[in-house]
């Protein structure tokens, strides 16, 4: 048939139409579409290799469905190439597609190793119900290239043994209220190559790319976020526990980190090579350094915290911190301002505004 000219719903599963989701999408190439089409995937764990999804100028009207209530039901779980490398879930150049309701797992092993979970590339737009995605494993669990943007609110990060979300190349990712878990802040990992890994995150974003992730959650990784090359990341009113470092913004990025509580981090914001940092009302507990500016960077931290930390605020090498409003809740770290005096310059001409 050369069209869908009603609602159609393809079944994928054990005794169903198609094995594979692949199978399923690979019949609706070519035909023109006058009416939705559901890709149904039926409770089970698929082993399955890495596929790719593309050619499909009618994505928007596909939603590929497994179980919106329980994900966990609902696992695929990837197998590895000849190599041991997998590749994933691949969307390519799709615009408009939805995907709920999945597990997408990877092993992490020497002999199995997903080097992602999701990849979007070549302006790819998918959008995933709230709540409805968990990221089990591998290297990393969503990749994001090529201009593309993703659409997941509430997801589950967890066990990546490099990152969370990598965000390139002007692409967007939504991931608002997530939670990320890591396998520990100074966790290493080495793939089937020998290529040691041992700066893991939660968030990685380069490139001119974008993340928004307030309300989330992250803990057990190297960093909490780590921003570059012009990134812009907004996780504020977010949690980031048990990490060397909580937000990193550098090479001319900025990250919106207002009321981020940052706990058992080492250091709690780091801006560095001319890059930017808004924590406002955020607070810093435990850190070496809670809030700290180098090499023309500048941190906004108005009515902030520095909870107990061994130095509160530094700047230093033609940086600045705005701290009004923190000496009074920064009373118990040890050193609470570096420069010690308010609009002073020292440390190689930085300054903190402090009151």
């Amino acid at each position: 048939e050369w069209g869908v000219n009603g609602y159609t719903t393809l079944e994928v599963g054990v005794g169903k139409a198609f094995a594979t989701i692949s199978a399923a999408w690979n019949t609706l190439k070519g035909k023109v579409f006058k009416s939705d089409v559901l890709i149904k995937v039926f409770d089970g764990t698929y082993q399955w290799d890495s596929f790719v999804l593309e050619n499909q100028p009618y994505a928007d009207r596909i939603r590929i469905e497994g179980n919106v209530t329980t994900p966990a039901n609902c696992v695929i779980a990837f197998k590895p190439s000849s190599t041991l490398f997998s590749g994933g879930w691949i969307i390519r150049g799709v615009r408009g597609l939805n995907v709920s309701g999945f597990t997408l797992k990877g092993a992490s092993a020497v002999d199995n190793w997903p080097s992602r979970l999701l990849r979007l590339d070549t302006s790819s737009t998918v959008e995933s119900d709230a709540g409805t995605m968990v990221f089990d494993g591998g290297a990393r669990a969503v990749e994001l290239l090529g201009r593309s943007t993703y659409t997941a609110a509430n997801s589950v990060f967890k066990n990546q043994l490099e990152i969370g979300c990598i965000v390139y190349t002007s692409s967007i990712a939504t991931l608002t209220g997530s939670v990320f878990t890591g396998l520990g802040k100074d966790a290493s990992s080495t793939n089937p190559s020998g290529s040691v890994f041992a700066s893991s995150a939660a968030i990685y974003a380069t490139d001119n790319s974008v993340v928004y992730s307030n309300g989330s959650t992250a803990s057990k990784y190297s960093r909490g976020v780590y921003a570059q090359f012009g990134a812009y990341v907004s996780m504020t009113d977010s949690v980031i526990t048990d990490s060397n470092t909580g937000i990193f913004a550098t090479l001319g990025a900025h990250v919106m980190a207002n009321n981020v509580a940052a706990t058992s981090v080492n250091a709690s914001f780091n801006a560095d090579s001319r890059s930017l940092i808004s924590a406002t009302g955020a607070t810093a507990t435990g850190a070496v350094v809670g809030y700290l500016a180098s090499f023309m960077s500048h941190i906004t931290a108005n009515s902030s915290k520095a909870v107990s930390c061994a130095t509160g605020y530094k700047a230093q090498v033609l940086s600045e911190i705005e701290a009004a409003t923190t000496s009074t809740a920064s009373a118990t770290s040890t050193v609470k301002y570096a420069p010690a005096t308010t609009a002073t310059l020292g440390n190689d001409n930085a300054m903190i505004r402090f009151s």
